[in-house]
């Protein structure tokens, strides 16, 4: 019985290749750690091996100080977290064997600095690199058809991605926080730009949208503050809430002849905006008479603003948001077409410092000229209050902010809820101090009395 076991003993020896330490990851997979060179070396066919733990990985108690990791070719798969925490390991090379590289399989892998994605891999899965602050240049093969959710999640030190010409979904949250990618080409193979794709990737200026996709996803871009431009290809009909929110940087944004679902709040806070364009031959938006805007063409609301924005005649409503954090807007004319204000229209809207309403305007939002910090004053032409809410203005403005009514008309303001908050509310005329009105005002409520 001695001799028999010492026989089995004895054979599978030459199957594990031993340096300081060893093990068997698989039946038919052996390892060996080098731990002076702190080098981990996997070889033999098929899988490494599945863990459920990583405690059960072989290579558990020393995994912090591994270096390097080679792994033979023969190998076909690298299994979710099988290098998880290598917080130590700079370098890695994968065979072409390998088809398939399991979610956080170098997750917090923060010295990596590059790897080589075999030709084999079809998909890059859920946060496989995430954390790898270290890790500086990419190339996905195009045998990739999908980059999987925040699979370069925080890849802070990331500054050159190459996406393969097969990838179809870029996925949620793919590269969001990559503060150092600085440019992004997106292939026509793509189809849709998932949630916050891009989310927080500062120091991105220019991206090049594949002229397939078809959707771009909620917070895709925000916050992406150096970005300049943009320009949305025909083929998306989709752009979600938040999309560019926060991109203070953007002062240009063209948008295909294919939107047909442009969320309110898609450009939120792009505060250097100057200049925004519908293409032409987009049946449910528009930017007519070259006015910098986004306006909806069956209903003539104007969705979307900046701080060039001429507002058209044709327009009859300022929609809720329409130029919300536009900071940099300095004066609007809102013409006499115009019915109704939207509520957040003009929130945040610091360099605002005066804002005349036409007497066509019947009801304001709430918050629509909330924390307009720089608006001194605030002239409406009509006897009559529209309806507003008190947070349509905030307190502070009730308080600094002076309202100018039609002679004759305080009084009806003073009666109104809200209207009444206005701590300073002048007639015209009273600047001369009798009452009167000016003939410089007469002729301003002639004019918008008239409709003009």
């Amino acid at each position: 019985m001695r001799k028999r076991l010492l026989f089995i003993i004895m054979a599978l020896l030459p199957m594990l290749a031993l340096a300081d330490d060893s093990g068997s990851c698989s039946y038919s997979v052996t390892y060996s750690y080098n731990s002076y060179t702190k080098t981990l070396t996997i070889q033999g066919s098929g899988p490494i091996g599945y863990f459920n733990q990583l405690s059960e990985r072989p290579w558990h108690t020393y995994s912090g100080d591994i270096k390097t990791i080679v792994i033979q070719e023969g190998i076909t798969n690298i299994p979710d977290k099988t290098f998880y925490g290598c917080s130590n390991l700079s370098s890695i090379n994968i065979p072409n064997s390998v088809t398939s590289i399991g979610e956080r399989a170098f997750y917090g892998c923060t010295s990596l600095t590059s790897v080589t994605i075999p030709n084999c891999v079809t998909s890059i899965k859920s946060a496989t690199f995430a954390d790898c602050s270290g890790l500086t240049i990419v190339t996905i093969p195009n045998s990739v058809t999908s980059i999987g959710e925040g699979a370069f999640y925080h890849c802070s030190g990331l500054t050159s991605v190459t996406i393969g010409s097969s990838v179809i979904d870029i996925m949620q949250y793919a590269f969001e926080g990559c503060i150092g990618l600085t440019s992004i080409n997106i292939p026509n193979s793509v189809t849709s730009i998932e949630d916050r794709a891009f989310y927080g990737c500062s120091g991105l200026t220019s991206v090049a949208i594949g002229n397939c996709v078809s959707f771009i996803g909620i917070e895709a871009f925000r916050l992406c503050s150096s970005l300049a431009s943009i320009t949305i290809p025909n083929s998306v009909t989709s752009i979600e809430r938040d999309t560019f929110r926060g991109c203070s940087g953007l002062t240009s944004v063209t948008i295909g002849s294919g939107a047909k679902s442009i969320d309110k709040s898609a450009f939120y806070g792009c505060s250097a905006l100057t200049s925004i364009n519908i293409t032409n031959g987009n049946t449910k938006y528009d930017s007519r008479d070259n006015c910098n805007a986004i306006i909806s063409t069956l209903t003539n609301a104007l969705i979307v603003g900046c701080k060039n924005t001429i507002i058209p005649n044709s327009v009859t409503s300022i929609g809720s948001y329409a130029f919300s954090g536009c900071s940099g807007l300095n004066s609007i004319t809102i013409p006499n077409s115009v019915t109704s204000i939207g509520g957040y229209a003009f929130q945040h809207c610091s360099g605002l410092t005066s804002i005349t309403i036409p007497n066509s305007v019947t009801s304001i939002g709430s918050d629509a000229f909330s924390n307009c910090t720089g608006l001194t004053s605030v002239t409406y032409y009509n006897m009559t209050p529209p309806t507003i809410t008190y947070s349509t203005f905030n307190s502070s403005i009730y308080a600094n902010t002076t309202l100018r009514v039609f002679a004759g008309a305080k009084a009806a303001y003073q009666a109104t809820n809200y209207w009444s908050s206005f701590t300073n509310i002048e007639e015209f005329g009273d600047s001369n101090g009798d009452g009167q009105v000016t003939a410089q005002d007469a002729a301003i409520i002639l004019q918008h009395v008239a409709g003009n």
